[in-house]
Parts: structure tokens; C-alpha cells; sequence
């Protein structure tokens, strides 16, 4: 028999998920209310992995099975030739993950010349002693047979190997890791003194040690951990290739930065050294790796000091810890990290140090990484006043002092003349709906297949419209209807707040879009909504949420792609005499008519802050001010 916490973990979802799909249909509760017998598991694993969906999407990817090629910087066609080659051998071989790698590492170890025939016999070299003892970890003992010989004798210096396991790998184990490959291209500009005591200590294949070491670094001050077996017996590897040699020590071992992790004292891969201080550690962390629910209370009961259970904070806290007195740290962080309120107990701890920090704002940069991306170095030696920011090549201070001591907030995107528009146009007098507005959520019906239909196929039916269909000041023609059973579906508010007069707005977007609601319209779960409690006239609160102004203002405090209750709350409400109220309600009344009236309300909305030309030009040239018209 098995309980509901079981199937929870099986899954990898909570209780509150476990009771949506109960309430929804997805799933039935178990036959005698408390246990599943075996049968009924089976079955609802079969249903949610296989049938229904639940787990493919992009927010759950620890459940896809599907592979990709990855080249991690492999730029030769030639070489790209070759790893497809070996992929398809790998393909038809029906060999282990681990296997089909460890014979791919014999090939060219051996066309390299650094791999005696006799390792498995009588080691002669620390590299034959290596791979002699990953072979037999691995459980490998046809030697001879290698597959892999039909690709020729060649001698790779990029991450061949590297390359391959993340092709042959699916979607989820790449996401069970948070692994994801570091472009070479972010690394150009680092440069490590071959004297140093440097540590990857999420160092996968070692394809970042490859970029930012020299030939001339002595391999005995490189330490390479990782929670990957399997990619650290490529690291080995790839650092004997890089450094030429097969008599170097491997300072290569199992280690796990969240410090949750353990791994059985015969392991081959087990690394000893406690207590080393480092004076460069670089590395790309796992960004919202996939922990189950004991894994992440274990976190946040250990690091009080963060509180978090998110493994990128985490991993920054104790490489922080592992710094020598004058070492620097190097991370590769989401740019989430900056802002988010859900990172800033780490944020905090960084700011509090008064430290030299330098960030760079990388924007896109990993392949199949939604989120944007920043680099954070970090000097333990030396003390500042301030952060520096390079953004789009350009460079600014962010003063320690003006950083709040609550949130934290590294505002990373904004330069100095557009922190002092936002400065001006707060000093305004003027209102917030902190405190005067009610706010809703759009409905989770649990399973919009079931419920959304594209056609209205009754009288019972009517539209609900999605964040992609709330236009600036109006909404689109209904794509989507329902028939309503509010009790039916994962999520809703009260009902009451869909059926008064609302101002709803996209959720997802990277600028403020609404549009006014009389008709008691119902809203899918990307449109959120609010009710104004102010005596303010609503007409003059969407002109300004619509304008080129507020966009400007929700990207460089913010930089979201999610429109928050908070970013709301916060946006000012100036006050204004009736006259101007009565010239945007003139506006608003243009806009829901499709007039074009983009430059009469940005002018509008300027000239109420008493904006100067050489403000209004910098935040025309910031791609924040948008015509309405483009959405």
C-alpha cells in the first residue's frame, strides 16, 4: 500500500498539486481514502507520465524523455561530423549511458596517445591507474571491445566528450542537475594566474576549465567537483587532454555544493580534502535544480542565514565561505537573482559584505534557458563602496548605500540619468494602490483541454479571455470559451471579482498592458486583475499603465517578464487638477475606438511629470517605450 506522500514524491509535486488533481479529475483518491494498493499506483503514474500531459510541459521538464544535440562550442564542421557519428554508433549500440562514455574516453585517450593498452593489466601512467578504476566503477570489463574505433585517431581540444553526454542525455536528467553547457563566448575575458588554487565546484565535463585555464597552470592547484559521476570521469579526462599528460594528479571528486548530497565511501570518485580555501572559484551553478520536498526542508533548516532552498543561492553562500582571505568568485547566475524577492535573504548576505563586486548583464545566453543571465565576481580582498554594472557595454556605479537594506534589490539595469528620472518622477505628489486596490488572479481550470473549447458551443457558454488577448485599453476578439463551474477547476476567485467592473492586465509581459472590463468578463490564469478603492478615476490610471512612461518604469525598476501585485501597488498615481483626468479620459475614449494616439498620450503622461526633452529622449531611446499599438 502506498500513501499519498509517496505518490507525491514519485511525481515530484506537492500536497496542494496531489488536491488539485484530486478536485479536477485528473486523478481519483485512493479506493479505502488513505492508501493506494499497488495496482491503483501503477496506474496513476501510467495516467499522469504517459496519458495525460501533466509532467511533458516546459515547467516540468524532469519528466521528458527526449534528447537534443549539443555541440558545447564545438564550432569545426568536421568535429561536428564526428560527434553525430558517434551518437548514431551509441544509438545502435543499446549500451549504458556510462558505458558508451567510458569507451568513447578509452578511443581518444588512447588516438591521443596518452592510454597504454595494458591499463586494465598493469597500469603504467595515473592516468592508466585513473581509468582502470572508472572502468571498473562503471562496471566495464570488455576492454577490448571498443566500439568507438571506426571513428579514426584523432586529437579533440574542445569537450568531445562533454558534447556527447549532453546529446545522448534526455531533457530530464539534464534538468534533474540543472545542467545546462557555459558558452565560450561568456568566458572570453576571464584569465586565471597559473599560480592559483582554482575550483569548478559544479564542474560537469570541465568544459568552463577548459576555457579559463592556461597550458601553463599547474594541474595539482585545479580541483574540479561535481555531483555527476559520470561527468567528472570526463573532466579527468578532458583536463589529462588539455594539459597533455598522464602523469597529473586528478584533484577530481565527488562533492555536492548544496552539502545534501553523499556518496559511498568505496567510491572510486570520492573526494577527500576538507577545509581548502581557494583563491579562484568559478563556475556555472545548477539553476532550480529538482530536489524533492525533505532535500529542500533539509536546506532551509541547515542554512538559516539564507533561509532558501534554492540551489544557486546556495552554492553561491558556501563557495562565499570557501574563498581564500584574498580570493575572488566568479558565478553565473540568473539575472533573477538581482531582483526576485524570493533570492534576497542571499542578496543580503552578499551586499552586507561590503565587498568589490562587479556584474555583468548577459542577457539570453544559455541555450534552452528561458531565463536571463548575469555574472557575478566577487573580490573577498578587497572593500567597496560600490557594485559595478556593465549593461550592453555600458558601465555605471551602484552605490552600496543605495541599495535597500530590505529587499536587497540590485537594480542592475537602470544607469545613473534613468535612476534620476525615476527619482523625479516619485518626488511628485501622487498615490498607490498599496492598500487601494483588490487584486484576483485569473482562473486555473486544471486542465484547459477539457474546459476551453475555440468555438462557442451552447448558450451556457461564454468567453474567458487570456493575457495574450488583453490588448492596451481593450481587449482582442474571444479566442476561448467556457462554460463555467467554477467548482470544478483547480483555481478560481471569488467569482464576484470577474462579474464587477475590473481593470485586467497580462501577467506575462516585459510592459504594463490593460484594458477596462464593464462586461464582468472571466479571465484565464495569464491575465490577472484589480479593483481600484481610490476615488481616482480609472480611465487616467489605464492611460498611464498603458504608456510609454510606465513601461519605462516597470523595466528599470523590475527588469520582469512577470507583472506582479507589487509592481502594481507601487506605480504612481499623480495628482493632477480635474482638467488633466478630463483630458485622458479624452484619450482613453480615442484609444477603444483604435484611433492613433500613441504620441498624445506619451506626451500627455510627460508633460504631468514635467519631464525635460533630454529626459523624454533617453526614455524614448530605451526600447521600454513602446506605441501602444505594438503589442
Amino acid at each position: 500500500m502506498k500513501t499519498r506522500n509517496e505518490l507525491c514524491k514519485a511525481l515530484n509535486i506537492s500536497q496542494a498539486s496531489l488536491n488539485n488533481w484530486y478536485r479536477t479529475g485528473v486523478i481519483k483518491t485512493p479506493s479505502n481514502g488513505l492508501r493506494y494498493t499497488e495496482k491503483e499506483f501503477s496506474q496513476i503514474k501510467k495516467i499522469i507520465f504517459t496519458e495525460s500531459g501533466k509532467l511533458m510541459g516546459r515547467a516540468n521538464r524532469l519528466h521528458i524523455k527526449n534528447s537534443s544535440i549539443c555541440y558545447s562550442g564545438i564550432t569545426d564542421p568536421g568535429t561536428k561530423r564526428l560527434l553525430l557519428h558517434a551518437i548514431q554508433i551509441h544509438q545502435k549500440s543499446n549500451l549504458h549511458t556510462e558505458k558508451s562514455v567510458v569507451f568513447l574516453s578509452m578511443h581518444i585517450l588512447k588516438s591521443a596517445g596518452y592510454l597504454n593498452d595494458t591499463f586494465q593489466d598493469s597500469p603504467q601512467s595515473k592516468l592508466d591507474l585513473f581509468f582502470m578504476n572508472w572502468c571498473n566503477e562503471a562496471g566495464v570489463a570488455e576492454f577490448n571491445n571498443n566500439i568507438y574505433s571506426e571513428l579514426g585517431h584523432f586529437n579533440c581540444d574542445d569537450d568531445f566528450i562533454g558534447a556527447f553526454y549532453q546529446s545522448i542525455q534526455s531533457v530530464s536528467q539534464k534538468s534533474r542537475f540543472g545542467s545546462y553547457f557555459t558558452p565560450g563566448i561568456l568566458l572570453k575575458d576571464i584569465s586565471i594566474a597559473s599560480d592559483m588554487k582554482v575550483l569548478d565546484p559544479c564542474c560537469g565535463s570541465g568544459g568552463l576549465l577548459l576555457h579559463v585555464l592556461g597550458k601553463n597552470h599547474d594541474p595539482s592547484m585545479v580541483y574540479a567537483r561535481d555531483i555527476d559521476e559520470i561527468a567528472l570521469g570526463i573532466c579527468a579526462v578532458n583536463l589529462s587532454l588539455f594539459f597533455k599528460s598522464n602523469e597529473m594528479k586528478f584533484n577530481v571528486g565527488f562533492s555536492d555544493i548544496l552539502g545534501i548530497k553523499s556518496i559511498s565511501q568505496s567510491s572510486f570518485f570520492r573526494s577527500t580534502e576538507n577545509q581548502i580555501r581557494f583563491d579562484c572559484i568559478i563556475t556555472n551553478p545548477p539553476w532550480g535544480s529538482k530536489l524533492d520536498f525533505i532535500q529542500k526542508k533539509v536546506l532551509i533548516k541547515k542554512y538559516t542565514e539564507i533561509s532558501t532552498s534554492e540551489s544557486f543561492s546556495v552554492a553561491l553562500y558556501n563557495s562565499l565561505n570557501m574563498l581564500s582571505s584574498i580570493g575572488y568568485l566568479i558565478f553565473f547566475l540568473p539575472h533573477s537573482f538581482l531582483n526576485v524577492g524570493t533570492h534576497k535573504n542571499i542578496r543580503k548576505y552578499v551586499v552586507s559584505k561590503k565587498k568589490q563586486v562587479k556584474i555583468s548583464i548577459l542577457g539570453n545566453a544559455f541555450k534552452g534557458v528561458v531565463s536571463e543571465a548575469a555574472r557575478l565576481i566577487y573580490y573577498n580582498g578587497k572593500v567597496s563602496d560600490h557594485i559595478e554594472v556593465t549593461n550592453n557595454g555600458m558601465r555605471h556605479i551602484l552605490k552600496y548605500n543605495e541599495i535597500d537594506s530590505q529587499a536587497a534589490v540590485i537594480n542592475a539595469t537602470t544607469d545613473c540619468a534613468e535612476k534620476k528620472i525615476i527619482a523625479h518622477i516619485f518626488k511628485k505628489q501622487h498615490f498607490t494602490l498599496k492598500d487601494n486596490a483588490e487584486f484576483a488572479l485569473g482562473i486555473v481550470t486544471g486542465n484547459n483541454a477539457k474546459h476551453i473549447v475555440s468555438n462557442k458551443t451552447s448558450v451556457h457558454m461564454e468567453p474567458i479571455y487570456r493575457g495574450r488577448d488583453i490588448l492596451p485599453f481593450r481587449f482582442s476578439d474571444p479566442q476561448c470559451y467556457i462554460e463555467f463551474h467554477p467548482e470544478k477547476y483547480q483555481q478560481t476567485a471569488c467569482v464576484d471579482k470577474y462579474r464587477q467592473t475590473k481593470i485586467a492586465y497580462r501577467f506575462i509581459s516585459d510592459r504594463i498592458i490593460c484594458a477596462l472590463d464593464n462586461d464582468g468578463s472571466l479571465l484565464l490564469n495569464s491575465a490577472n486583475l484589480f479593483i481600484p478603492r481610490i476615488i481616482y478615476p480609472t480611465e487616467t490610471i489605464i492611460c498611464l499603465f498603458n504608456s510609454g512612461l510606465y513601461s519605462f518604469i516597470y523595466k528599470k525598476m523590475y527588469h520582469s517578464k512577470k507583472v506582479l501585485r507589487s509592481h502594481i501597488e507601487s506605480f504612481p498615481l499623480p495628482v493632477v487638477a480635474n482638467h488633466v483626468h478630463t483630458q485622458f479620459k479624452k484619450i482613453y475614449q480615442k484609444c477603444i475606438r483604435d484611433e492613433n494616439c500613441s504620441d498624445e498620450l506619451n506626451n500627455t503622461v510627460y508633460s504631468v511629470f514635467k519631464l525635460t526633452n533630454k529626459q523624454i529622449e533617453i526614455i524614448k531611446q530605451d526600447c521600454a517605450c513602446y506605441n501602444i499599438y505594438n503589442n
